[in-house]
């Protein structure tokens, strides 16, 4: 798994120095071998045209897939997709709402866990006012981002907002449009997400690190 490999040795030729835009390591931040380890997720260009921006950072990510290209990927297939009106509402988001509030268990106590608390709140909140006027990629990648750092503020323990982060991944999955934009907005949020993801276990593993002097501990 993903943790065993960091533990392994592997984060040698994962990461690079510096930090960028929320605490993401931007220029040699994830390499190609990491991307490889787990399975691959290579950008796929979908079928049809997107825009000639998208088709340059695709290649781009493909060649070094950081954070940050994949997030400029991920972002310009938002922008087109946004241009042409594509929006989530209704009962899709009723469904996701309810998988991400179901998570939470009778442990689960707002006055301890406040971090997971003022998660759900925004998680609730935000599908909420949606649920008539619709919202965008672009907003639901915004909520993700959110719910990332209010796990990071916590420093990593109130686990229980995960769920919330999830259940917007397979929101933006869930969408039926077939179009070359949205068919790229899925595919890169899910290859980000994933990316992530290895960024996250990777900077708990590091501190772990940093604490115990051993980063096999």
């Amino acid at each position: 798994g993903m943790r065993a490999f960091l533990i392994s040795g592997g984060i040698g030729s994962i990461y690079g120095a510096g930090t960028g835009e929320e605490g993401e390591r931007t220029e040699n931040a994830i390499k190609v071998g990491t991307i490889s380890a787990f399975g691959g997720f290579l950008l796929q260009k979908p079928l049809g045209f997107v825009s000639s921006k998208y088709d340059k950072l695709v290649t781009k990510a493909n060649q070094s897939p950081t954070m940050q290209n994949l997030k400029d990927v991920k972002n310009t297939a938002y922008t087109k997709a946004k241009e042409l009106g594509i929006k989530f509402e209704g009962a899709v988001l009723e469904r996701f709402r309810k998988e991400g509030l179901d998570s939470l268990d009778e442990s689960y106590d707002p006055a301890l866990n406040k971090y997971t608390a003022s998660a759900k709140k925004l998680f609730e909140d935000t599908l909420d006012d949606a649920y008539i006027k619709g919202i965008s990629f672009e907003k639901l990648d915004l909520l993700q981002r959110q719910l990332w750092a209010k796990l990071k503020e916590s420093g990593g323990q109130e686990v229980k907002i995960y769920p919330f982060i999830n259940a917007v991944n397979n929101l933006i999955k869930s969408h039926p449009d077939t179009s070359a934009a949205s068919m790229a907005a899925k595919s890169a949020n899910a290859i980000y997400n994933k990316a992530k993801a290895i960024d996250w276990e990777f900077t708990k593993v590091l501190n772990n690190a940093e604490v115990t002097g051993n980063i096999g501990q």
